[in-house]
């Protein structure tokens, strides 16, 4: 998708600029340099009919003043890295000086947007994903973006399909191997994205962590009981854990080299056709998918996948203490974002979240929850989360504290997710007022058809 920045940029940016060009313009601001006094002049990217000149710090920041409002507009950014821009706007102010011709305005606009899209392109970036195996399943397909086998036969697709750019044949044997050693006999997640080289990866590697963190959470939400064993951590090329941990040590004057294997994980996570059904059943996938990539979300789903983030960070941290605060944040992230008054309202507008939507929530989690008991359980947690905060009170968390709080964060997003699909929730004001009409009614039966019946008659007649 081409970018016409005439068109795309609002008018008053458009006059803004329009008033900082002539400035630009000024041939005085850029030399060909002829004593080495001059050299000073430390930028050389400026070419006026294909000679070099210098220009000053001063003159690069005008340059960089301009070219930030072009930037800053979404439309530009969201496919463009700054790098382009600013190259362009360089290039252009070398024509314009170099042409007898004086260009308007408009024109040098048009020209700088031709200027962008060369270097526009689509993209497809594939990451190795480290602890995931597909199980009788060639492909999990996330919005635009999907999880596949890279085996012989995809990789062989692809060299056939670039061959044409690559006949040079050390470079084909180059490729084979790096598929080889990096890609064949992996999981891999392929991100399909539009934009300039640098932005594209940028993106892709955001997206890629998304659906990395998604999975984590979907550990949390199968494992959370055993959440504390690290036994399955999913990750992508330079997070993954370093399989051994290189020290030595003295004893009894003695050096030895220590053969320690680090902090590996002990099995990859199966990704499978029947647990991948279970996930479209039990937790929201095909609806997260339609909104995980998008770029327009509701203020409800961006909270979703800002939870999701923290309670996948949290999964992969191998630090009790430091993956209980992560978990916390998640669950800040929904309950406290409202919230600017003294700590006493922040904890209990936490406690009360998350024992109301837990209990209330029509989502089965397969478990008797009592609200009262839940309310007195996450204020202990709480607890614990600001003695570690404030206080630094390390080897406190157990076993149990991390399951426990593993286990509330990633339901507390079910619950998110089941009340965004059966009331049509969208903005977290919405959220809270679903929680305040419930936090009203503590004696709302726990029987699900009954309960169920209920809430649809609170909502009918407060509408949120």
């Amino acid at each position: 998708m081409k970018i016409d920045l005439t068109s795309v940029l609002p008018r008053r940016t458009k006059k803004k600029l329009e008033c900082s060009w002539p400035k630009l313009l000024d041939i005085r601001k850029y030399k060909i340099p002829t004593t080495i006094e001059e050299l000073d002049f430390d930028f050389r990217e400026l070419k006026i009919n294909g000679v070099n000149h210098y220009f000053s710090q001063a003159t690069k920041r005008e340059i960089k003043d301009f070219s930030s409002i072009i930037f800053d507009h979404q439309s530009v950014n969201s496919l463009f890295c700054y790098d382009t821009i600013y190259k362009s706007v360089v290039s252009e102010i070398g024509y314009s000086l170099g042409s007898e011709d004086k260009k308007s305005f408009d024109d040098a606009l048009d020209s700088i947007s031709s200027k962008i899209n060369i270097k526009l392109d689509q993209f497809q970036f594939y990451f190795p994903l480290f602890g995931l195996r597909l199980k009788d399943i060639i492909k999990v397909s996330i919005g635009e973006a999907y999880i596949i086998n890279f085996d012989e036969n995809f990789s062989k697709k692809i060299l056939e399909r670039n061959g044409y750019i690559h006949s040079d044949q050390l470079w084909t044997k180059q490729v084979e191997d790096s598929f080889n050693k990096h890609f064949i006999k992996k999981s891999v997640i392929v991100i399909p994205v539009n934009g300039d080289r640098i932005k594209a990866e940028e993106i892709a590697r955001e997206k890629a962590k998304l659906i990395t963190n998604y999975l984590r959470f979907v550990i949390c939400l199968l494992a959370h009981d055993r959440i504390d064993e690290n036994l399955i951590k999913i990750s992508i090329d330079l997070e993954w854990m370093n399989m051994n941990s290189e020290f030595f040590y003295e004893a009894a004057n003695k050096l030895s080299f220590a053969n320690d294997p680090g902090p590996r994980p002990l099995q990859a996570f199966e990704f499978s056709q029947a647990r991948l059904e279970k996930l479209k059943e039990k937790a929201f996938f095909d609806d997260f998918c339609r909104f995980m990539l998008d770029d327009q979300k509701s203020e409800l789903e961006k909270c979703i996948i800002t939870s999701i983030h923290w309670i996948g960070e949290a999964q992969n941290d191998i630090n009790r203490e430091s993956s209980y605060l992560k978990y916390w944040i998640a669950l800040e992230s929904i309950f406290t974002q409202r919230r600017k008054s003294e700590s006493p309202r922040i904890t209990h507008g936490l406690c009360q979240g998350v024992s109301v939507l837990l209990v209330y929530c029509g989502y089965d989690f397969g478990e008797v929850l009592d609200r009262t008991d839940l309310y007195k359980k996450t204020s202990f947690l709480y607890e614990l989360r600001s003695d570690i905060v404030h206080s630094g009170a390390h080897k406190r968390v157990s076993y149990n504290d991390i399951s426990n709080i593993c286990k509330y964060s990633s339901w507390v997003v079910l619950c998110l997710l089941w009340y965004r699909d059966y009331l049509g929730v969208v903005s977290m004001n919405q959220m809270e007022t679903v929680i305040n009409i419930l936090a009203e009614y503590e004696d709302l039966p726990a029987t699900d058809e009954i309960k169920m019946a209920r809430i649809n008659r609170l909502f009918w007649h407060r509408k949120l």
